[in-house]
This record gives C-alpha cells, structure tokens and sequence, in this order.
C-alpha cells in the first residue's frame, strides 16, 4: 500500500512521455493529458490518505510534475503563434525557477519543490492549457499564467530565502513556521 502513490507518480512520467508520440489535441492525446492531471491529484491525496506521504515522494511528485511541463511545452510552443513577449515571461520565469532551485540546494542541500496553493493553483491552471487556450486565446491565457506562474516563483523564493526550516508542504508565505 505505501508504494501506490509512488507507482502512480512513476506512472505520470510515463504517460508524460508518451504525449511525444501522439497527435496533439486528438483524442487519444486529450485522454493521455487528462491521465497525467488526474494522476498528479490522485497520488499526493492517496499519500496523505494512507499516511505514507515521504520526502521522497514530495520530491519525485515534483520531478514527474517538471518533466510533464517541459513534455508539454515541447508539443505545444510549435504550435502556436508566440509573441516575443510571450517567450520573454517563459524565458525569465524558467530562469526565476532555476535560481529558486540551486537557493533551495545551497540552503538545504538538496532540490528543493514546494507545494504551495500558489503552486498548485498555477499547475491546475498550466494543465488546463488545452481547453483554456481554445476558449479564452493565447493572448488572455498568456497574460493569466505569467501573472500566476511569476507569483508563484517569487513566493518560492522568498520562502527558500527567508525560511529556517524546510517544509515542503508548507500553504505559502502566510503559513508561520512551526
């Protein structure tokens, strides 16, 4: 039972990586996709449900959501029309998130991911690219998630910065800590 959660993740970077070889927005894709998604709610509660949440998890839980991003931004940047300013906000939020990364080894000697509401209300709203992009344009989604994800990558810092003690899970800058 305490290995569940971790096969379900490992199950997410499989999946994750055969998005590459089907056709983007078929069904087949869109079903794929929405697997990786439901995956990604299914282990962190199944973990904490059965008690067996680890450091280990929370890590590879962030890996397999990390290789599922640069999966999907690979099938979808070709996609479409980017603005230069659109790449701009990739380029200087991935460069935010890899500075927030090698804050969090220098400071606790090890990868460092939280799991804050920002983080996950940012992931829902990345993974929900498909069907948003169609319905409210590249441009408004665009300007939703660099808001969002740009929030979230200055709240992890700060938090990699500021705090003395390394809680994963912590909610966000609000949680005090314990």
């Amino acid at each position: 039972m305490a290995k569940i959660p971790h096969i379900i993740t490992s199950l997410r970077i499989l999946l994750s990586g055969m998005l590459l070889g089907i056709e983007p927005f078929s069904p087949f894709f869109l079903l794929i996709y929405f697997l990786c998604g439901l995956s990604d709610i299914c282990d962190g509660y199944l973990a904490r449900r059965l008690h067996v949440a680890s450091d280990f998890g929370t890590l590879l839980d962030s890996l397999a959501d990390l290789f599922f991003i640069c999966i999907s931004m690979f099938i979808f940047v070709p996609l479409f029309k980017w603005q230069e300013w659109m790449i701009d906000i990739l380029v200087m939020i991935s460069i935010g998130r890899m500075i927030t990364i090698v804050i969090g080894f220098y400071r606790y000697r090890q990868f460092v991911f939280h799991h804050t509401v920002l983080n996950k209300i940012t992931g829902l709203y990345l993974w929900s690219f498909p069907i948003l992009c169609l319905c409210l344009g590249l441009n408004v989604y665009m300007i939703i998630a660099s808001v969002l994800a740009t929030l979230s990558m200055i709240e992890d810092m700060i938090m990699m910065m500021k705090c003395k003690t390394l809680i994963r899970d912590r909610k966000g800058l609000w949680e005090r800590e314990k």
